[in-house]
């Protein structure tokens, strides 16, 4: 069991600062209702930081017309890092929330986290719900993370042998500044996407993280979501992606686990599904010679075990030892057929609705002549 380290600093008893720091890039639709949803906050003391990552559609001008009530940071175009980088830097909140220009908080969370915080002196991040709206605020029957997750008591030691743990996107997250620091500015280069991954997996190795069994805002899915859209299909340059993500935080695991932990760490997340099926993935639809050293056998067999220790539920274990038992062995056309079918219920249901196409135009009602 690995100890949690001391937090260096503790949030005021009375009325701390509280920076909310957006992060824009073209969503001038929905750029309004996220300001709008921290600005309205029930807790009064906090300072509204919009960044905008060089927006090319009204953005800017919606910011300018907030006038003194947010405070504005207008940069070139440099992806996500960069403007949570840009943002932290000039914030002067003891906590610090940041949110995603197409999602909005529930008007109370930001007092309740701060209570938390107040409350655990050993919190460096206090995570929450979001509930999926669409493009029109209508909400949908999905929250991230879904509501019965589990979340392990022991998170370094679960870390260092998953690599991961639930957390929800974005704005569903409230750090505390002063571990924050240790954790920024972050590489802007490896982590132009999925921004979020970095400062969830490497601020968990500063102290405690803190879920409430609550939703504190929404998530937005309109069709034109990034990251989101990507999750969906099967999309090879992005599974490379997301692998040299995950490499660059699983180095910066390593070292804190040796600096402040006094564990000479060489692996991180010998049991991480994710990693081990984007692994199998590339290794079966787009080798490339020296990319992965690791076989397809091999990932097979420790994909299958670290089905059977996870708590995904029964249905997507089924799922998934069935995927990591078999395709080690596939030609490579039926490898890609089982993959999209199983791991990427988009395409399921696609495939599903092509095929009752002909049965529901044949039992379609023919109109009287």
């Amino acid at each position: 069991m690995v100890n949690l380290v001391e937090v260096e600093q503790t949030v005021s008893t009375t009325n701390p600062l509280v920076s909310i720091i957006i992060n824009n890039f073209n969503y001038a639709t929905f750029l309004t209702a996220a300001i709008d949803s921290a600005l309205q906050q029930t807790y009064p003391h906090l300072e509204v930081i919009v960044v905008d990552d060089g927006s090319t559609d009204r953005s800017p001008e919606i910011i300018a017309s907030y006038g003194q009530r947010v405070i504005p940071l207008i940069k070139t175009n440099g992806g996500q890092a960069s403007c949570f980088n840009a943002g932290f830097a000039i914030a002067q909140g003891e906590i610090i929330f940041f949110l995603d220009s197409d999602d909005r908080l529930l008007p109370d969370i930001v007092a309740e986290v701060v209570s938390t915080f107040q409350s655990q002196d050993e919190a460096v991040k206090v995570q929450y719900y979001l509930q999926v709206v669409d493009a029109k605020d209508q909400p949908q029957p999905e929250f991230h993370p879904p509501l019965d997750y589990s979340f392990p008591e022991d998170l370094p030691t679960h870390i260092l042998n998953f690599y991961n743990y639930t957390w929800p996107p974005t704005s569903g997250n409230a750090f505390r500044a002063a571990a924050l620091r240790s954790v920024l500015p972050m590489p802007i280069a490896a982590h132009q996407i999925a921004a979020d991954a970095y400062l969830n997996l490497v601020i968990a190795l500063h102290g405690a993280v803190i879920p409430l069994r609550r939703v504190g805002g929404w998530y937005r899915v309109h069709g034109q979501n990034g990251f989101y859209a990507k999750k969906q299909e099967l999309n090879l340059p992005h599974i490379h992606q997301l692998l040299r993500i995950t490499a660059d935080i699983q180095t910066k695991q390593r070292e804190l686990f040796r600096q402040k932990y006094h564990l000479p760490v060489h692996k991180i997340g010998r049991w991480d599904i994710g990693t081990l099926k984007h692994k199998l993935i590339l290794l079966k639809l787009d080798p490339s010679p020296g990319a992965i050293s690791e076989s397809r056998l091999n990932l097979g067999f420790q994909g299958c075990v670290a089905t059977l220790c996870s708590d995904i539920g029964w249905r997507s274990q089924l799922i998934h030892l069935v995927w990591f038992s078999t395709t080690p062995f596939l030609p490579q056309i039926l490898a890609r057929f089982l993959t999209q079918w199983l791991l990427y219920p988009d395409y399921r249901r696609q495939r599903m609705n092509q095929l009752f196409i002909p049965f529901r135009f044949w039992a379609k009602p023919q109109a009287r002549s």
